[in-house]
């Protein structure tokens, strides 16, 4: 039997704005207010296509949610203790809508199209970085036959010798 003539998963564009509302609103209402730093490589090696050294010298403020795997607490290993000291693993996982991101980023920054792995996110309630380790674009899967949000995979930034001059005092 063939599926329904009469139902479409690609709804009209009416629903996924609708939709869409509804993703930026809630995270607007239940979400919280983060920097978004992106990462700028300085003196890149041409050979190993690495950067001698990484900048963060802007800032911007979006809106985001507290996904699934944090809802009750950081994820990671938690704080561990070995010869060298204390050692803080915390994970977070944090949902942005899609549009929020090209009405606020992209907007200012034509080069940025989505979250990328090594950019920082700074969690003022924790007073925290966070790097990027992993973007995931493809949940929810496919609602109305498109995409709405970013699930950013997050780990506690380890500083070593990055330059951050944002502008903004509790991160610089």
């Amino acid at each position: 039997m063939a599926t329904s003539s009469y139902f479409s998963h690609n709804t009209s564009p009416t629903e996924r704005t609708l939709l869409n509302s509804l993703i930026v609103e809630s995270i607007q209402i239940m979400g919280m207010d983060v920097n978004y730093l992106p990462r700028t490589q300085n003196n890149i090696d041409s050979i190993f296509e690495d950067a001698e050294r990484n900048s963060f010298t802007t800032s911007y403020t979006i809106e985001i949610h507290l996904g699934d795997d944090t809802i009750e607490g950081f994820g990671g290993e938690g704080d561990l203790i070995s010869r060298f000291g204390v050692e803080v693993k915390d994970t977070v996982q944090l949902v942005m809508a899609q549009s929020r991101f090209t009405d606020v980023i992209t907007a200012a920054d034509a080069t940025l199209t989505k979250p990328r792995e090594g950019d920082l996110v700074y969690l003022p309630f924790s007073e925290q970085l966070y790097e990027i380790t992993f973007v995931e674009d493809q949940i929810p899967f496919f609602q109305l036959g498109r995409n709405f949000t970013y699930q950013l995979e997050c780990a506690l930034f380890q500083y070593s010798d990055e330059e951050l001059a944002t502008g903004v005092a509790a991160i610089d």
